[in-house]
């Protein structure tokens, strides 16, 4: 059989249309593990838990210091002033007793100023002013108190 010698190449033809999608193909094989990730950053703070049971209860402890201590109220003495005029009260404690507190009772128709009302480590002292200037003017009157501890301290 006789062929015609070929002829010269023609124009490229327009593109085709996208075939058809083949077949899945078969699964590979398990690859290696990865490298260790980076740290994650810190979470945040949990919700708070339930309350605990409550505990037992200790032992007895044994008695401070203070129970060791008796205490003592004395009424001191009364004094008047009168108007524009001092007058001076005290109460004192027991021998071998201390003065742990104090103060007065005053009482009396015109102004009064206190002028002391403090320990005197054995007893109290109070010190007041009749502040009225009126002669004609009644009195006023002061009455001092102490407490006063003894005992012995645990240290």
């Amino acid at each position: 059989m006789w062929k015609a010698p070929a002829g010269a190449p023609g124009a490229q033809g327009a593109k085709g249309d996208t075939g058809a999608t083949g077949a899945t193909g078969a699964q590979g094989l398990k690859g290696d593990t990865g490298p260790k990730g980076d740290k994650g950053d810190k979470g945040g703070t949990g919700a708070r838990g339930p309350q605990g049971e409550q505990g037992e209860r200790g032992p007895k402890g044994e008695p401070g210091g203070a129970a060791a201590l008796k205490l003592t109220f004395v009424r001191g003495s009364r004094a008047a002033a009168y108007p524009g005029r001092e007058a001076k009260a005290q109460a004192s404690c027991p021998s071998n007793q201390i003065a742990v507190s104090g103060g007065y009772i005053g009482a009396g128709t015109g102004p009064m100023s206190v002028l002391t009302n403090a320990s005197t480590g054995s007893g109290w002292v109070v010190e007041i002013q009749n502040n009225n200037t009126d002669q004609q003017s009644g009195h006023v009157e002061v009455e001092a108190w102490v407490y006063c501890a003894s005992g012995e301290v645990d240290k």
